[in-house]
């Protein structure tokens, strides 16, 4: 994975994980628009990933939120990093054949 691929998985991440923050907290999407200074459209752009985020506009949510920041993107590349180093699952190609061992 480059850099590119990965700084915006670990956003992704992030704002996974103030959605589910401010979820926690009991605010809807709009409340927290509403604190932010941020329209509605925009927060419901950045709770679905259809929009990346600016620095400001992180600041401004994780302020409401009271969260820090810092610690949110540490668990974010923590829990990407756990994801990328677990072996792929095996798959299955065609049959398996049986295998019987004669009796001597």
């Amino acid at each position: 994975m480059n850099l590119a691929e990965s700084t915006s998985r670990t956003c992704d991440r992030v704002m996974q994980l103030l959605r589910a923050e401010r979820e926690a907290r009991g605010l809807s999407g709009y409340e927290l628009a509403k604190r932010c200074d941020l329209s509605q459209s925009t927060m419901s752009l950045l709770d679905r990933g259809k929009r990346t985020p600016t620095l400001d506009t992180v600041l401004r949510i994780v302020a409401v939120l009271e969260v820090d920041l810092g610690k949110v993107v540490r668990k974010a590349q923590s829990e990407l990093d756990t994801d990328t180093k677990q072996p792929a699952p095996k798959r299955k190609t065609g049959k398996a054949k049986a295998r019987t061992r004669r009796a001597s």
